[in-house]
């Protein structure tokens, strides 16, 4: 791990005027890192064990299991929503609207370098 390469010695390792301060620091950092992949751990384990629906979430690229998770337990039962644009709405990602008399056209805004794709963005994002 990063903590054990900078406290090796030679080409990498931290100056020894450095150590007392930034040992700490390191050691800090790989308890945490530890106890982060514990908790990913579980939360995996909960998700399969409880929570199936979160193994379709996270076939899609750069979802995994703590926001599958987090989207299944916010809907709860999806068999309230009668309809998928429904769901969007419910979790305020709703396009604004541009009325103008007779005309209600949706608007949505892209996120910059979406290479073309379009994306609405929710309302309270700025």
């Amino acid at each position: 791990m990063f903590y054990g390469q900078l406290s090796q010695e030679g080409s990498g390792g931290i100056p020894e005027e450095l150590r007392p301060a930034l040992e700490p620091l390191l050691e800090t950092i790989a308890s945490l890192s530890t106890r982060i992949r514990h908790y990913d751990r579980e939360l995996e384990q909960l998700a399969e064990e409880h929570y199936a629906q979160t193994k379709l979430l996270r076939q899609v690229q750069g979802v995994e299991t703590l926001t599958a998770l987090s989207f299944v337990l916010t809907l709860e039962d999806p068999g309230r929503f009668e309809e998928s644009r429904s769901v969007g709405a419910y979790l305020g990602l709703v396009p604004s609207k541009d009325q103008s008399g007779e005309r209600d056209p949706q608007k949505c805004r892209t996120g910059g370098g979406s290479g073309g794709k379009y994306h609405c963005i929710p309302l309270w994002w700025g």
